[in-house]
C-alpha cells in the first residue's frame, strides 16, 4: 500500500503503534484527541517521536509543525499530509524513469 491509498484511520493507527512501541503505552488509552500532556510526552521525547516517524514514513517533518501539534490526531493528520505531499512530487520523476 502506497501512502497515497492510505487513509487517515491507517496513519494514525501507524503513529498509534509508534507510540505504544516507544513509550510502552496501552493502545487503549490512546485516541485521536489524546494529548501529548495526557500522555506525559515532554518535548524532548516528541523530538524523539519525530525522527522516529520519519524514518519510519522515509519523509522529513517540519519542526515548527511539529511544534504546534497538540493531540496525536494532529500529529498523524500532519504525517498523512507530509507524506502525501512528498509522494505527489515523486510521482513525476517516478515516471520519467
Amino acid at each position: 500500500m502506497t501512502i497515497l491509498e492510505s487513509t487517515r484511520d491507517d496513519i494514525f493507527l501507524n503513529v498509534r503503534q509508534t507510540i505504544v512501541s516507544q513509550f510502552e503505552l496501552d493502545p487503549t488509552a490512546i485516541e485521536s484527541a489524546t494529548t501529548f500532556t495526557e500522555l506525559d510526552i515532554d518535548s524532548i521525547e516528541r523530538v524523539d517521536l519525530t525522527l522516529q516517524l520519519e524514518k519510519q514514513f522515509g519523509i522529513q517533518l517540519p519542526d515548527q509543525r511539529v511544534k504546534t501539534c497538540q493531540t496525536i490526531g494532529e500529529l498523524a493528520d500532519l504525517v498523512r499530509t507530509i507524506s502525501e505531499k512528498q509522494a505527489a512530487e515523486l510521482q513525476p520523476a517516478l515516471r520519467e524513469n
